[in-house]
Parts: C-alpha cells; sequence; structure tokens
C-alpha cells in the first residue's frame, strides 16, 4: 500500500508539473508570436512612408532582417528584398493577401516542422492598390522547449526528488496505523472514518468464517472414506436427501449443468427404483441396481454413511455400463448370426452328401448335387473370409503396406469382375474422373467391389451404378450411385451392422453374408476416412467415401 500511494502521489506531480511546463511554454510562445506581430506592423508604417516619399528605391537601399514583398492586387509580385521577383508565383491565393486586399490588412503563420520555426506574415494594403508584406521567422514551442531542455531538466528533477521526499514520509503516515490493525481480534474504533464499514465487514466475516470451519470439520468426517478423483459420478447426500457434493461426472452422465446447492437428489433421477434404493440407505441398508436412462444403462451402487454410529447420508456412485451392455450384445448377436449364417450352407452341404453317401442321387443328377455342394461350400469359405477379414480390422492389425494407386484402372477391373452379374439385369455401369494417390491396395479394392456389388445386387433392371472418382487436394473422394430399391430411413442407422440385412423382403432371393457394408465401413475407418450415405425408397442410393491422402 506504501508503494502504491508512493507512486500514485510520485505521478501526479510529475504530471502536474509536465502541465504546468506545457502551459508556461505555450503563454510563452504566444507572447513572443504577439510582440513579433506587432514588431511587424511597426516596420510596415515605417516603410509605408519611405515608399510615399522615394518608391521602390527606397526599398533596394534598405537593409532588414525582415522579409519585404509587394504584390499587386492581382496576385504578382512586384519587388522582394529576398528572392527574385520575376521568379515568384502568383500570390493572390496567400491568406494574408487574401485579407489585405478584403479588410485593408492580414495576418498568417505558417510552420515548417522541418526546420522547427514558425513565419508570420503582416499585410497592408496601399492606397495604389497594391499589398506590402513583412514577415519573420520565430522560434516554435518545440524549439523553445529544446532551447530550455537544460535548465526544464533541473526544476524536473528537483520536484520529482521533493515529490518522492514527501510521497514516502506521506505514504508511511498513512500506512503505519492500518498495519497496527488486528483484524482477528473486534475493535470499537477505526483509525480513519473511512475505514469503519470495512471494520465491521471483517468482523462479519470472522464471525461467518467460523461458522464455517465448524461446517467443514463435520463434512469432512462425512467424506473421509471417499476418493477425490474418480471416473464414475459420485452423489453425497444428507438426511434430508439434498445434495451436498455430485462430481463433474455425475453432473455429465445426468446431463446438469448448474446445479443448485443442495437440490434435492430427485433432480438427477426421479425413478421409482432409485427412489426406493435411496430410502434405503438412509435407514441403513446398501444396494445397487441397473437402469436404463436416455438409452444408456447405468449402474448403481447406494450405501449409507455413517459418522458416530448415526446414518448422515449416502453416497451414490454410478457407472456408465453402455459400452460394455453393448459389447455383450454384440457378441450375442455376432455368435448367434454367424450359427445361423454358418448352419445354412452346412445343412444343404450336409443334405447333399447325405443324398450321395446313400446312393440316392441319380447318375444325371450327381454333378447338379456336385455344382450345389461346391456353391454352398463356396459361400461357406467367403463368409469365413469376410469375419475373418472384420476380425483383423477390429484388432487394427497390420493390413499391409502403402503404394501408389490409380483408382480409375482399379474400379474398371471390379467392374470386369461383375460384369456377368450386372448384364443378367441389363445394369450399365459408368466410372468418372480419375485420381491416384497412396494406400493399401486390397483395402480399397474391398471397399469399391463391396459398394459395387451392392449395387449392382440392390438395383432394379435396366438400372445405372455410377462411380466418380475426385481429388480434392488433400483427400480422395470415392462416390458409387445407383438407382436401385434404396434404403428405408429406419435401416440405414443400422446399416453398417453386421449380418444386417435391410431389405427383408428380398434379403431371400438376393445372395449374401450382410458383411459386405461392414468391411466398407471398417476398412474406411482403419484409413483414417468417412463414409455416409444417401438413399431414397425406389429412387436408389448413393455411398460417399472420403479418405485421406
Amino acid at each position: 500500500m506504501v508503494k502504491k500511494i508512493f507512486n500514485n502521489t510520485l505521478i501526479t506531480v510529475a504530471l502536474v508539473v509536465t502541465l504546468l511546463i506545457a502551459l508556461f511554454l505555450n503563454v510563452l510562445n504566444n507572447t513572443y508570436t504577439d510582440r513579433l506581430t506587432a514588431s511587424l506592423k511597426e516596420d510596415v508604417t515605417f516603410i509605408e512612408r519611405g515608399l510615399k516619399d522615394s518608391g521602390l528605391d527606397y526599398l533596394e537601399g534598405l537593409n532588414s532582417k525582415e522579409r519585404i514583398t509587394i504584390v499587386s492586387s492581382e496576385g504578382e509580385v512586384i519587388f522582394d528584398n529576398r528572392k527574385d521577383s520575376s521568379a515568384l508565383e502568383d500570390h493572390s491565393d496567400r491568406e494574408e493577401i487574401g485579407e489585405a486586399l478584403e479588410s485593408g490588412e492580414g495576418y498568417a503563420r505558417r510552420y515548417s516542422d522541418s526546420l522547427g520555426v514558425v513565419s508570420i506574415y503582416y499585410a497592408k494594403a496601399l492606397s495604389n492598390g497594391n499589398v506590402i508584406r513583412v514577415s519573420l521567422e520565430a522560434d516554435t514551442v518545440t524549439s523553445l522547449l529544446v532551447r530550455m531542455v537544460s535548465h526544464l531538466f533541473w526544476i524536473v528533477v528537483i520536484a520529482l526528488l521533493i515529490a518522492m521526499f514527501l510521497a514516502q514520509r506521506a505514504a508511511k503516515k498513512i500506512v503505519e496505523p492500518i498495519n497496527k490493525l488486528d483484524v482477528n481480534k473486534p475493535i470499537a474504533l477505526a483509525p480513519y472514518k473511512e475505514l469503519t464499514p470495512l471494520i465491521f465487514k471483517i468482523n462479519e466475516q470472522n464471525y461467518t468464517i467460523e461458522k464455517q470451519i465448524e461446517k467443514l470439520e463435520k463434512r469432512k468426517e462425512e467424506l473421509k472414506n471417499i476418493t477425490a478423483n474418480m471416473n464414475e459420478g459420485l452423489l453425497v447426500i444428507n438426511a434430508k436427501e439434498q445434495v451436498l457434493s455430485a462430481n463433474d461426472a455425475a453432473l455429465k452422465l445426468f446431463g446438469i449443468k448448474n446445479p443448485n446447492p443442495k437440490d434435492s437428489v430427485y433432480e438427477f433421477d426421479h425413478s421409482r427404483t432409485f427412489m426406493e434404493a435411496v430410502k434405503k440407505a438412509l435407514k441403513g441398508e446398501a444396494s445397487s441396481f441397473e437402469e436404463n436412462v436416455d438409452h444408456r444403462y447405468l449402474e448403481f451402487m447406494v450405501a449409507p454413511v455413517n459418522v458416530d454410529d448415526v446414518i448422515s447420508g449416502a453416497t451414490i456412485v454410478v457407472m456408465d455400463i453402455t459400452e460394455k451392455r453393448s459389447q455383450e450384445m454384440m457378441r450375442r448377436e455376432f455368435s448367434s448370426n454367424v450359427s445361423h449364417e454358418l448352419k445354412t450352407p452346412l445343412t444343404s452341404i450336409s443334405g447333399f452328401a447325405e443324398l450321395l453317401k446313400n446312393n440316392l442321387v441319380a447318375e444325371k443328377d450327381v454333378s447338379e448335387i456336385g455344382a450345389n455342394i461346391y456353391d454352398e461350400a463356396q459361400r461357406l469359405i467367403s463368409m469365413i473370409q469376410d469375419i475373418i477379414k472384420i476380425s483383423r480390422l477390429d484388432e487394427a492389425s497390420s493390413m499391409g503396406e502403402k503404394e501408389e494407386i490409380e483408382l480409375n484402372p482399379l474400379v474398371l477391373k471390379v467392374f470386369s469382375q461383375y460384369a456377368d452379374k450386372a448384364k443378367e439385369k441389363n445394369i450399365a455401369l459408368k466410372v468418372e474422373g480419375e485420381a491416384k494417390f497412396a494406400s493399401i491396395r486390397h483395402l480399397i479394392d474391398e471397399i469399391i467391389s463391396n459398394l459395387v456389388s451392392n449395387a449392382i445386387k440392390y438395383n432394379k433392371e435396366n438400372g445405372e451404378v455410377d462411380v466418380t472418382l475426385k481429388d480434392l487436394g488433400k483427400e480422395i473422394e470415392i462416390t458409387v450411385k445407383d438407382n436401385g430399391i434404396g434404403i428405408a430411413p429406419e435401416d440405414e442407422a443400422r446399416i453398417f451392422e453386421r449380418f444386417y440385412r435391410a431389405d427383408k423382403a428380398h434379403s431371400g432371393q438376393i445372395p449374401g453374408t450382410g458383411l459386405g457394408l461392414s468391411i466398407v465401413k471398417h476398412a474406411v475407418s482403419y484409413l483414417g476416412g468417412a463414409i455416409t450415405l444417401d438413399s431414397k425408397l425406389d429412387k436408389g442410393t448413393t455411398f460417399r467415401v472420403v479418405l485421406p491422402k
């Protein structure tokens, strides 16, 4: 505080001194300029008399420190004692000349920043219509300041030294009684009248702090068994079912941004199961349960808090187990789907094999039965290969080295692989654009093959499949568009799930494992890209894949 008072006082003195010096220089400059102007007027009077007596010859022999100029009423310079009058430009635009021609006399100042001087002009109209002008150069405020800088420096230094001494002394005197205050003990009188409200505030604060310390000591006992940093949500409530503490995880789980102090715990969850668990905890009974909240699975563990054998509240630990449940469901669904999908071709193979084993097939049908067994075996192999691909992508294991890939020839190669299937439905295959980038070839092949295969499978007779390639600079865009049966809006969210078949009506007729789009999504994700779809029933579907270069 002493330093602040000292600094403020010193700054104030410095500003006052600076302001006084500036005012002094300004007054001095104005006084000096006014005197020069008066002197110029007197000189013009003498010159005017000389001109009447001797004409311009009077000026030729005149040795004057001022600049003397005679200007005609049209602005032509007739005489100038400093410069050749014939070389001077028209002076009718000069301020002082114009005023003299109009009102009889004129006055003007012109500054020169480069020379640090001001030129003062005084002009007077003569009886013959001409104008006589006399001018002098005077110092500006800046030049005056430069000349007086040494004197001003010592004035400022002495003023600051005196100010420093007085400011230091005053600051110490002001702060001394304040430093002697004991804020921990109430006092009746303040050292200054202005400090009386502050003293009363300090007394009130002391009382409030004492009460808060008592409460904090009690709460410390209540929370002594709780770990500070938890990933799980944690609520601590009192016996009145009010929330004493809620960590960030709990607020996030229940979507509460700005909780009010001592809110009812039922602001977080008002389900019957939750209410019963809280009631039990406040009676001394711990419990745990699971609950589905806003499409998330939450596990609750509610336990009473005992202080001195008295139940003073409860702790509620909440864990988000959505991912755990989702993974369990996915594993069960995957196992079920794999079992079901593998069972179908195995059943067919087993049935055909049994017919052959029991010689129940005519000689002419053996070839057809063998072909069916082969087709089902190929379907089984294809499914197993797809499952292995997804498993490898799930594990994020190395999928191979990157190499430079030209996408246009790769798409044409895929077209040739599916040309027969496209021909069966008279589907036109087209590719537009070219793109080249470094990536894992077999994953890019999987992405394009599966998207083109689906576009053909779920297309209409005489349909079209268009593949567009674009180089976006830092990314590559692959678009596969068809005008087939489309995808229902309710199926779009699940279309990339394993074994999910969107078109239930045709899924039995159209061969496939339901793993193609899942492989595409996993491959795109592995390559750090993104896939989106846009589809309308009976209008067609567009898949857009964006991959980083």
